[in-house]
């Protein structure tokens, strides 16, 4: 009898578990604010003067942009700030498909040319890296983190 309720609540934890959903998720916030880039509705926040140098924040796993409330006021003083969930983090969809690093980042990448931004600095997991035009992606520079 205990087996039998052991595998119940297993089902029951599973049916919960998140599923792929390629679309709009439900009950995001009403200021949230979306770009659709290559199937994937991604959310994204943007403080900060539309003329100041651009700063990209990008959670890291398991996290969302909410990750990077607490710094994006400093940042907007000074920057442009732009912050994104992840396909599949937060409140962008959850398409099936690639979720590599590698698939993220070029998301990244796409959803920054949608936006028409040419130069930006990334900040992610301690490292950051300057956009340069021309290029096929970052130029990593020194900072007190790596």
């Amino acid at each position: 009898m205990t087996l039998r309720w052991s595998l119940l609540a297993f089902v029951v934890v599973l049916a919960g578990c998140p599923r792929f959903h390629a679309e709009p998720l439900p009950g995001a916030p009403a200021d949230a604010t979306f770009v659709d880039v290559d199937g994937v509705h991604v959310r994204y926040r943007e403080a900060g003067k539309k003329d100041a140098p651009v700063v990209v924040l990008i959670h890291g796993f398991g996290a969302s942009s909410d990750s990077w409330l607490p710094v994006i006021p400093a940042l907007a003083s000074t920057h442009r700030v732009i912050a994104i969930d992840l396909k599949g983090f937060g409140w962008s969809s959850r398409p099936e498909g690639d979720y590599s690093p590698a698939a993220q980042a070029k998301l990244v990448w796409r959803v920054l040319d949608k936006l028409g931004f040419v130069q930006s600095i990334v900040a992610e997991a301690g490292a950051v890296q300057w956009t340069v035009p021309g290029t096929d992606g970052p130029v990593p520079i020194n900072t007190p983190a790596g």
